[in-house]
């Protein structure tokens, strides 16, 4: 019976092969020459699978599995990035951020892992309320035993009024000590028989005496600089002209205090030590205070002086009120210390 080829359909003799699929196989390898299994073989040269890249393998425009890179394997994930892997630009499971894995967390940080939270470099701790007062109420006081002359006058044209109303306290507080130690002293003497000071009511009442002085040479600074100069002082731009005398006194204040302690209150050496040092803040005052009134004081040279000497006249008498109320309050053995120190 005779045979047909299933291609052709040419008559067969026994055990012969057609050879018609030989001129179909040759005309599949062009023109794409050494390729197989090719689709579209113009401008696909070589290439298994693609179009119409170049002798790279499983993909189109020359990228395996991709659209549009060029090297870059596994798919369209890749689109747009050259030679990397897994990623859109170059980043790899991420967009836009380059060189940076694991995704948009990261955007647009750069070569920065796990996300915008960093966005290119770590960023710093913030200082908490507290701690940043505390830094500028430190750079108030130490900024103005340091440069006294431009600490105190920007102190007064740009206030920064709770930090000034802390430096107010903390003078304050050194003074009350003061009085607080000298009353534990002079109980001392009695040999614990008798109390000729209720220290607590002392401690309040020179914390209060403290605090009034400071505020009386805000109040005074501000209108005499109305009155005598001319010039607009707001309360708070008066709290710089306080501020520089508490720093002023400050650490005079506190050494005092500590002499206070650590010396016997029955000995004329101590009292006199005790005044000499004391004296000597509030004698500074007198060098800070003008620092700090430099833009409110009269233009003409002659009335600035004036303006200067009735400020600290008017302290002066207010301090020695404010002296012979507290005395009067606690008692005369305070008497001693507060004369000629207070102002």
């Amino acid at each position: 019976m005779a045979k047909f080829c299933s291609y052709c359909g040419r008559p067969l003799q026994d055990g012969e092969v057609c050879t018609c699929q030989s001129g179909v196989q040759a005309g599949q390898s062009q023109p794409g020459q050494g390729q197989s299994y090719s689709q579209a073989g113009p401008a696909g040269q070589g290439q298994p699978y693609g179009q119409p890249g170049q002798g790279q393998p499983y993909g189109q425009a020359g990228q395996p599995y991709g659209q549009a890179g060029q090297g870059q394997p596994y798919g369209q994930y890749g689109q747009a990035g050259q030679g990397q892997p897994y990623g859109q630009t170059g980043q790899p499971y991420g967009q836009p951020g380059q060189g940076q894995p694991y995704g948009q967390y990261g955007q647009p940080g750069q070569g920065q892992p796990y996300g915008q939270y960093g966005q290119g470099q770590p960023q710093p701790k913030q200082p908490g309320a507290g701690s940043a007062y505390f830094k500028e109420l430190w750079g108030c006081i130490g900024g103005g035993l340091k440069k006294p002359a431009d600490k105190f006058s920007s102190m007064t044209k740009k206030p920064n009024a709770p930090v000034l109303w802390g430096v107010l306290g903390i003078q304050s507080v050194f003074f009350a000590l003061i009085f607080l130690f000298m009353g534990i002293k002079i109980n001392g003497l009695t040999g614990g028989y008798m109390k000729l000071i209720n220290t607590p009511v002392a401690f309040f009442l020179s914390l209060v005496l403290g605090a009034a002085i400071l505020v009386a040479w805000a109040a005074v600074a501000m209108l005499l600089a109305k009155g005598m100069a001319k010039k607009e002082m707001s309360f708070s731009q008066s709290l710089g002209v306080a501020g520089a005398k508490a720093v002023a006194q400050m650490p005079f204040t506190l050494f005092t205090a500590f002499l206070m302690l650590i010396s016997p209150l029955d000995s004329n050496f101590t009292l006199v030590l005790l005044t000499i040092v004391y004296s000597a803040g509030t004698l500074l005052t007198y060098f800070f205070i003008p620092a700090s009134m430099e833009d409110y004081l009269a233009d003409d040279k002659n009335k600035r002086v004036w303006q200067l000497f009735v400020t600290f006249l008017i302290n002066m008498v207010i301090a020695w009120i404010c002296a012979w109320i507290f005395t009067k309050a606690i008692g005369s053995g305070m008497a001693g210390v507060l004369r000629g120190s207070l102002f």
